[in-house]
């Protein structure tokens, strides 16, 4: 693996959005601003990662973007910008992870080319817009974590169509609507977290399908009704919250309840 850094620059006025593309195709990716920041990769190169270079779209298997732990945290800048539309170019990448960077915009419709993602990670952004609803053909995605940004919208039906899907993290965004009532088809689904939004609604009874969840996250919304007694099959799950809610009834009818680890 190989680990790129450049040093702290001076802020300046982040380029349109042409100019932003172009300066990643031109320049060792990324080329937002830069602050310090290590770029972790597959790919060996002293010269960074350049997506002009059709070998490097075929080789790149795994991007991280993180913050250099150690730099003086006050002495870090964010990056800048938006998602460039070339990463959906890279055909053969498995791992996407640009987590706490301070990008804006939304997910590019390209990122739909992404067939073989098996992670894909964005946390802590300021992504905004509606979560676009591109998922069907992403059949290999393991992990879709979104958290911490400012989404908007409802919850696209097509994330219900990952066959192999094992966590979604979608919590702290301004999510509305409901659950979609194909939740069920998630049979894999170790971890749901859908806290600190602004959904409404029942809670699906497609859920009784969901018999590896482990981890059931709805803390903090605005959900209604009976707590559904789809519940009581979940055998496996072992942390969930619900306060902060419009939901009637009591869970101690519930006896898997006892082997909760979080309430």
């Amino acid at each position: 693996m190989s680990v790129f850094s450049w040093p702290l620059q001076r802020k300046v006025a982040p380029a349109p959005e042409a100019e932003f593309e172009r300066t990643i195709l031109q320049e060792a990716f990324p080329a937002w601003t830069p602050p310090t920041f290590v770029l972790e990769t597959n790919v060996r190169s002293s010269n960074g990662v350049n997506l002009h270079s059709n070998e490097a779209v075929k080789q790149i298997t795994f991007i991280h973007i993180k913050k250099d732990s150690k730099e003086d945290p006050s002495m870090v800048q964010q990056l800048q910008g938006r998602l460039p539309w070339v990463l959906g170019s890279l055909h053969s990448i498995a791992v996407l992870n640009i987590s706490n960077c301070d990008l804006d915009g939304g997910i590019p419709g390209s990122f739909a080319n992404l067939k073989t993602l098996k992670q894909l990670v964005l946390p802590g952004n300021s992504l905004e817009g509606h979560i676009p609803d591109f998922w069907e053909g992403l059949l290999n995605l393991e992990l879709v974590d979104l958290r911490n940004n400012q989404f908007t919208g409802e919850i696209p039906e097509s994330l219900m169509q990952l066959p192999k899907l094992k966590k979604l993290r979608l919590d702290s965004n301004k999510l509305t609507g409901g659950i979609p009532p194909f939740l069920g088809r998630l049979q894999n689904l170790l971890e749901l977290s859908v806290a600190d939004n602004r959904l409404t609604g029942p809670l699906p009874t497609t859920m009784d399908a969901l018999q590896r969840l482990e981890v059931l996250e709805l803390q903090n919304n605005k959900f209604q009704g009976q707590f559904p007694m789809e519940l009581t099959r979940l055998k496996r799950l072992r942390v969930f919250q619900a306060q902060n809610n419009h939901f009637e009834g009591s869970l101690r009818v519930f006896p898997f309840m006892k082997s909760l680890t979080v309430l």
